[in-house]
């Protein structure tokens, strides 16, 4: 329910902006208003930083609140390894653990636009909600010696599910579209994710080290919006 609340206060505040600052809207459907996008950039949290990507449908309610259009994405960021331990087992043989994390979401976002510079510049702000898979996973592996073919060979000794929890949480963004003529835009976006989560989520060995980090990221990302109606 805070979710919900919050994020309704975001959209309440973000109208009350747009609103003075719009433009003036004809009466309506503006068309396009259907798009689809795809954008890349840099993602970071408490635990590690990697690369972020995000697909997204956009509908376009222009018509009936100026300024306003809702979005369905999804998206994933890959952090790759978060640490790699290596345990001797003799002169030769190892232990080889390597942890690593992953985040995919679903979201639903609205956000309000505006051309305060006129042109073909539109910057929006807005939020939402967003459902987050979040995992962290200790891949052992065994590395030895081989005599016959005078090489080292690992072998997969198994997984250590370390945390694994579908989390609720809410969503920032603000952002720059730069128009490409009919085709659609150029999008430069920042969006910041809310999370919570629980020492004891986590399992009990990994819960000093990475007990107390905060999983919601901060992204900055740049990609394409396509006209598709």
């Amino acid at each position: 329910m805070r979710i919900v609340k919050f994020s309704i206060y975001i959209l309440v505040a973000s109208f009350l902006v747009m609103y003075d600052l719009s433009p003036v809207y004809a009466q309506g459907v503006q068309y396009p208003i259907v798009f689809w996008g795809i954008n890349a950039g840099y993602g970071q949290n408490e635990l590690k930083s990697g690369v972020a990507l995000r697909s997204f449908l956009r509908y376009s309610l222009e018509a009936y609140v100026p300024g306003f259009q809702l979005e369905v994405s999804y998206g994933r960021i890959f952090f790759g390894n978060l640490a790699k331990k290596e345990v001797p087992i003799n002169s030769t043989d190892k232990e080889i653990k390597e942890t690593g994390i992953g985040n995919d979401y679903a979201a639903l976002s609205g956000s309000f636009h505006m051309r305060p510079f006129g042109g073909g510049v539109i910057v929006y702000i807005g939020g939402g909600g967003n459902i987050n898979f979040l995992r962290a996973k200790t891949k052992v592996k065994e590395r030895y010696w081989d005599d016959v073919v005078n090489d080292f060979h690992e072998i997969d000794k198994g997984t250590i599910e370390l945390f694994n929890r579908m989390v609720t949480g809410y969503h920032v963004v603000a952002g720059i579209r730069f128009l490409l003529g009919n085709i659609g835009t150029f999008d430069v976006e920042l969006r910041k994710f809310f999370l919570k989560t629980d020492l004891n989520d986590w399992l009990e060995e990994a819960r000093e080290e990475y007990g107390d980090k905060n999983w919601g990221e901060i992204s900055f990302n740049t990609g394409l919006t396509v006209n598709i109606w």
